[in-house]
C-alpha cells in the first residue's frame, strides 16, 4: 500500500514513521526549511524516547497528477488547508484523509476536490521537533473518557 503524508510537522511525521515502521510505502511531501532538513537528514526521531533512529520514508518535493497513492494524509495546520486541498484536488488518488482541526463544513472540502475524495480523520497525537528530530506519540488512551461517555450513556438513556 502507497501512503502519502502532506504536510511532515509534528502529526504528519510520526504518522509517516508508524506506518513506515509498519512496512507501508511511506513518502512525505515538504516544501522549505523542512523539505531541506529532510532531504539532508531524514526523518529523525526518539525512539522510545532514547536513541534517535532515521525513519524509512521517502521524501517529495513535487507532487503530480499522476503520483497515485492509496491514501493521502493531509496533516497540515487549519491556515494551509484551502492551499493543500487546491493542489491535491488534481491528483489521481482515490482518498484524502484530512487530518486537520477545522470547523469548516466537510462539504466544501468535497465540492472543491470531488465527491467521495475525503475521508475526515482526527490524528490523535502530539509532541514537537527540536533540531530536526521528532518527539512525539499518540495520544493514550484515556480511562476517564471512556467513564464519561458510560456516564452520560446512564443519565440519558
Amino acid at each position: 500500500m502507497r501512503l502519502l503524508i502532506f504536510g511532515p510537522g509534528v502529526i504528519g511525521s510520526l504518522y509517516a514513521s508508524l506506518f513506515a515502521e509498519a512496512g507501508f510505502d511511506t513518502t512525505v511531501y515538504a516544501r522549505g526549511a523542512r523539505l531541506e532538513t529532510l532531504k539532508k537528514k531524514g526523518l529523525l526521531l526518539f525512539e522510545k524516547r532514547k536513541k534517535v533512529t532515521k525513519a524509512n520514508v521517502s521524501v517529495l518535493s513535487e507532487l503530480k497528477d499522476n503520483d497515485e497513492y492509496d491514501f493521502i494524509f493531509l496533516t497540515v495546520r487549519e491556515n494551509q488547508l484551502y492551499q493543500a486541498l487546491n493542489e491535491l484536488k488534481t491528483n489521481n488518488s482515490k482518498c484524502i484523509v484530512t487530518m486537520t482541526n477545522s470547523m469548516d463544513d466537510y462539504n466544501e472540502w468535497e465540492n472543491l476536490c470531488g465527491e467521495g475524495k475525503i475521508l475526515p480523520a482526527f490524528p490523535g497525537a502530539g509532541g514537537s521537533i527540536k533540531n530536526d528530530v521528532l518527539d512525539a506519540t499518540l495520544t493514550p488512551k484515556n480511562h476517564s473518557t471512556d467513564y464519561l461517555c458510560r456516564d452520560f450513556r446512564k443519565e440519558n438513556g
